[in-house]
């Protein structure tokens, strides 16, 4: 009986513990991998949804596996796409995208650092369930034309981590900048094991 009741009162002081590991609305409710080791791994985006409104144009942009499609302005185009990130332990990260529409390839790559950002002052943001990625160099391969760029001080994209398992993540971007128009970006990217 002294085995039982100390079982119960060791997990119901574990509980705590590891319900405090849930920070996006559907992360585990129990996982024994912290949120570090379920998030750093080879990923492929498999499922994605991007809604973009930019001076008033809609474009709507859908990722099925490797089926790519984009509707703007009553025009759809379709091709195939992959999407490759590799999130490191040692806080580094690359990003590699192939797109191909009508026979024309464009490769997009990144290279930079990624950190988990702390709850913000109004906790509607928990520690760690946010997670930031700052590109450091970028490369553009379209056709025979290839274009690097470094960047030093530049804006992190930030995304929300709403599932975080070590079989699938789900990241959500919301995104408004005003400038001469206001311009805003909704994203919901499916990230599953390469």
């Amino acid at each position: 009986m002294k085995k039982f009741l100390l079982v119960v009162l060791v997990g119901a002081l574990a509980l705590p513990v590891f319900q405090s590991c849930k920070k996006g609305p559907n992360d585990p409710a129990i996982s024994f991998k912290s949120r570090s080791a379920r998030l750093v791994g080879e990923w492929k985006i498999f499922k994605g949804v991007e809604v973009q409104n930019n001076a008033g144009t809609i474009t709507n942009i859908n990722i099925d596996n490797s089926t790519y499609s984009e509707t703007s302005g009553g025009t759809t185009v379709t091709g195939v796409i992959t999407t490759e990130i590799s999130i490191k332990k040692d806080g580094t990260y690359t990003w590699k995208q192939t797109l191909t529409i009508a026979g024309t390839t464009e490769i997009d790559e990144q290279e930079g650092t990624w950190s988990f950002l702390g709850a913000n002052s109004a906790n509607t943001i928990k520690n760690k369930q946010c997670v930031a990625f700052q590109c450091n160099k970028s490369t553009n391969i379209s056709g025979s034309t290839t274009t690097v760029s470094t960047y030093t001080g530049w804006w992190p994209t930030v995304y929300n981590i709403d599932e975080l398992k070590s079989k699938e993540i789900i990241l959500i971007r919301d995104y408004s900048y005003t400038g001469s128009s206001t311009d805003t970006e909704s994203v919901t990217y499916t990230l599953q094991p390469k």
